[in-house]
């Protein structure tokens, strides 16, 4: 066996979390790259491992939270459960800690009262992450973070109706006159092959227009126009896909909405269009 291998339960790309003790935390970083009081920010945020050193320090983006790469002892971290669509998962019942975790993926709405600490089912698992929810006859967009799997048999209430989850993905999304052909397109991307677009790209924050005339007719072709869109216009959003048709699948106030890009401006983003200090620690 190579004495050199590695013995790491972390891999690149894996989706991992930092220990909210914050005291342990700073103790195990000893000597592993140390502790700044700006990694309290990584509390409930997910990160992405790029890579490990020769120590099996474990080096770790969070990209909601810039370009910079950190290093950390692994047993400061835990690594999130891969979620797959279909998946039956409890949300966390702690108020406090799913309206911190939900900063950045999606908000707090105060509708997520109701389901703390029951069982839904995933029903989508977007690229980011970030993870569309069906549970208790609602549907809502969570952090991994407020998720734990379980087994299926522990289901209860599934909806079998079609029907019934067609209105309720209605409701959640923000529904236009091509609902169903977004959800088309949203079919066979979310496994993280999404596409991409020359100027926005998963985890950019953009800012939607304000002029709804202009909104209303670029959105023809890009999932469409309703009434309930005048609520969004000039607000931030987050894009979570790049569709295939090149609109973008963002979440804003509680809700997604498909969008021409040309109805968004950049605000600032989290994907990297410069790496060059990738691997200075490997």
């Amino acid at each position: 066996m190579d004495s050199n291998a590695s013995t790491s339960v972390f891999n690149e790309g894996d989706r991992v979390s930092l220990s909210e003790d914050i005291d342990t935390v700073k103790l195990l970083q000893e000597g592993h790259g140390g502790w700044t009081p700006f990694m309290e920010n990584f509390i409930g945020q997910v990160g992405i491992v790029q890579g490990l050193t020769n120590v099996d320090d474990v080096i770790v983006k969070f990209e909601e939270l810039g370009n910079k790469l950190w290093r950390f002892n692994p047993k400061a971290l835990t690594k999130i459960d891969k979620f797959n669509v279909g998946d039956a998962v409890r949300i966390l019942d702690d108020t406090e800690k799913v309206k911190r975790y939900q900063v950045n993926h999606g908000g707090w709405i105060s509708d997520m009262t109701s389901v703390l600490g029951k069982i839904g089912t995933i029903k989508i698992a977007f690229p980011d992450g970030d993870l569309l929810v069906s549970v208790s006859g609602k549907i809502f967009l969570f952090n991994p973070l407020c998720c734990t799997k379980v087994p299926q048999s522990m289901k209860v209430g599934e909806e079998d109706d079609a029907t019934s989850m067609m209105e309720m993905m209605e409701q959640f999304f923000n529904a236009t006159p091509d609902f169903r052909s977004l959800l088309q397109s949203l079919h066979g991307i979310v496994d993280g092959s999404e596409g991409q677009d020359d100027q926005f790209l998963v985890g950019h924050t953009v800012k939607i227009i304000e002029d709804i005339q202009e909104v209303k007719k670029l959105q023809e072709g890009h999932g469409g126009w309703n009434d309930d869109m005048v609520s969004i216009l000039g607000k931030t959003a987050k894009v979570k896909l790049v569709l295939p048709n090149g609109a973008l699948l963002v979440s804003v106030s509680g809700k997604m909405c498909s969008l021409n890009p040309k109805c968004c401006r950049k605000v600032s983003h989290s994907v990297d269009d410069d790496d060059s200090d990738s691997g200075k620690f490997l």
